[in-house]
């Protein structure tokens, strides 16, 4: 009985402290871009994202709160061509998070609380059903993968295991599925355009380390959506690209029932800049900014969020 009480209580601690873990989280499938390599070809991308977190909204609307966050994530993306057709993506990363705690220690300041370490890998097997040429200049391409738990989701502070959003993995194998499709219109226009989709449907992770066949042995974060649509403009060895992004999340669920704060819809904008003056370099920026959201009860989300993307190729 006392062993069920403390169990119970340490979820009820951990449960609260998770409930904005599912408003940002770090850009692991965001990551893939492109279509399947070329047969031989190889392709090294290391993508440095900074997720600054200080909007509290409750539904759609901004709500007053003294609440921080940061999420910076180190990624490294490994893509090769088996042939025209068939390739694979590999992407391991490293995530750092930074949390502002709401109370003031005894100098009346904000104390900070950092975890860091090895984030979860994704490994994607990449078909393109359609090849782009000079004359189609039309592209299709279908991906599908696992997202690995490689990162440590059970870390604590002074013996109390830490929210999700504080973790540097999930601990919960994940399915992932993507396309891209796009469309070019030279000579006409020096336009392409992209439309792009992924889902990640996740399993089940036993964050609280709960021995036998418990309900309490499973939490499931929700199932992630994304669809977004893009124009990118080229001029010469620089590309100027606008994308638009919806973004769906389900609610987190834990001993068969749906977990309250997290989950919700959300739109983004996103800026782009991409320079391949310094082949096989090539260098890119991006800028995002939410435009809309309606969450799930009270959760703290993005703010903007800015990329770096860093690739080489090689033949």
């Amino acid at each position: 009985m006392m062993k069920t009480f403390l169990l119970l209580a340490t979820i009820m601690i951990s449960l609260p402290r998770a409930q904005t873990c599912c408003s940002a989280g770090t850009p692991i499938l965001s990551a893939i871009d492109g279509q399947a390599s070329s047969a031989g070809n190889l392709r090294l991308a290391l993508n440095y994202d900074f997720n600054r977190i200080l909007d509290v909204y409750n539904g759609n609307r901004a709500i007053t709160a003294l609440r921080q966050r940061q999420t910076q994530a180190v990624l490294l993306n490994i893509s090769y061509g088996f042939s025209d057709r068939w390739g694979v993506d590999i992407l391991v990363s490293y995530i750092r998070h930074q949390r502002q705690l709401n109370t003031a220690n005894i100098n009346g300041s904000l104390d900070e609380l950092v975890t860091a370490g090895l984030g979860d890998a994704l490994l994607m097997l990449k078909y393109n059903v359609l090849v782009p040429d000079v004359i189609g200049q039309r592209q299709l391409t279908l991906g599908a993968g696992v997202k690995v738990p490689l990162g440590t989701a059970d870390l604590k502070n002074s013996g109390i295991l830490l929210p999700a959003d504080m973790q540097p993995g999930t601990g919960s194998w994940d399915f992932a599925g993507w396309m891209l499709f796009s469309q070019g219109l030279l000579p006409a226009w020096p336009l392409t355009l992209t439309l792009r989709s992924s889902l990640r449907l996740n399993g089940g992770n036993n964050r609280f380390g709960v021995a036998g066949d418990s309900r309490f042995s499973s939490y499931r974060f929700g199932g992630v959506y994304t669809l977004s649509a893009a124009m990118h403009y080229r001029y010469e060895e620089t590309i100027l690209s606008l994308q638009g992004r919806f973004r769906y999340s389900g609610r987190d669920r834990f001993a068969g029932q749906a977990v309250s704060n997290t989950g919700g819809r959300w739109f983004y904008l996103t800026g782009g800049l991409t320079v391949n003056r310094w082949a096989p370099f090539s260098g890119q920026l991006l800028f995002t900014l939410p435009l809309w959201r309606n969450v799930n009860e009270v959760q703290l989300t993005t703010s903007y969020r800015l990329t770096t993307v860093v690739s080489w190729y090689f033949q």
